[in-house]
């Protein structure tokens, strides 16, 4: 029997063993394969993009994925860790004008998602990029559709905020922490960019008083700001900071902007803290927070843990 023969059970049967990449470049070929297609990719809620600036798609691997996830102690995490399937995952490239992103044809394929994976691998060219990150990931993010439904939004990885057109990195981290601020169903955030220029917090205030889960790399002092601006729905909190947390960044930033949140005293029941370079948080967790369930609290192997 030849392929065109098939009933549209059956053959999206075999459609289904296809990446989405591959389901994507098969979908022109006639109306049935268009409309097996897009059956498969309109059930797909959660979905993860690789942004890398290689040139094929055989140089990535998910293992930078799972290292940067081990680096901030999440490589166990259920949800970050079910994406993982090639069903569900698409690669862009950021060293050529992407058709998926200028045509809308991702939005219209994947009308039901609501959870958003972001991976940013590292970077091996040094010729300018024609696109930045930022602008492909705000081109995501702004989108009507998915602007109103995201529930969940993972960003992990070296986000490159310039690009060849001169644009300030600091305008583009506004422009994407405003996007990501505009998320108005957003309950999880995984800010998990090492990037040189930081997410301005301030400026996602709507975004974090929604939040009940928040994974968070950040200065000390931009940390502070974000745990003062989270609201009663707060349950999960997984932080980890640039510099090791000594006393002083501990006691003078930290652990006030911890302590005078009633909303993270009342709410936390789940509560990470890595990079700690002093024990003098303990007195703070064991008299503040009543109702946590689970404590994770990670030394600094490369500096001497202080009292």
């Amino acid at each position: 029997m030849h392929i065109a023969q098939l009933e549209t059970k059956h053959l999206g049967q075999i459609l289904q063993h296809l990446s989405l990449e591959e389901c994507i470049a098969v979908r022109p070929v006639c109306r049935q394969w268009k409309a097996t297609v897009e059956s498969i990719a309109k059930a797909l809620t959660t979905l993860k993009i690789v942004v890398t600036s290689s040139t094929t798609e055989n140089t990535y691997t998910d293992t930078d994925y799972q290292n940067q996830l081990a680096w901030f102690g999440l490589d166990k995490d259920a949800y970050l860790n079910r994406a993982t399937n090639h069903r569900n995952s698409l690669i862009l490239f950021t060293n050529k004008k992407n058709q998926i992103l200028d045509s809308s044809v991702l939005f219209r394929l994947l009308p039901s998602v609501t959870h958003l994976i972001v991976h940013f691998c590292g970077y091996r060219q040094k010729q300018p990029q024609p696109l930045s990150d930022c602008h492909l990931l705000c081109s995501l993010l702004e989108n009507p559709v998915w602007s109103a439904q995201l529930v969940a939004l993972s960003l992990v990885g070296p986000i490159r905020p310039l690009n060849s057109s001169g644009v300030s990195p600091q305008l583009e981290c506004v422009r994407l922490a405003s996007a990501i601020n505009s998320l108005v169903s957003l309950r999880r955030l995984d800010a998990l960019l090492t990037s040189l220029c930081p997410l301005p917090l301030g400026r996602m205030r709507r975004a974090l008083v929604r939040l009940e889960h928040l994974c968070l790399f950040a200065y000390p002092g931009d940390a502070a700001l974000a745990l003062g601006r989270l609201g009663s729905p707060i349950r999960r909190l997984h932080l980890q900071t640039h510099c090791p947390l000594n006393t002083r960044l501990l006691l003078g930033e930290l652990a006030p902007a911890l302590i005078f949140s009633a909303h993270l005293r009342n709410g936390l029941t789940q509560l990470t803290i890595r990079r700690l370079a002093t024990v003098q948080i303990l007195p703070f967790i064991t008299g503040h927070f009543r109702y946590l369930r689970t404590l994770h609290l990670h030394f600094d192997p490369t500096v001497k843990v202080g009292r």
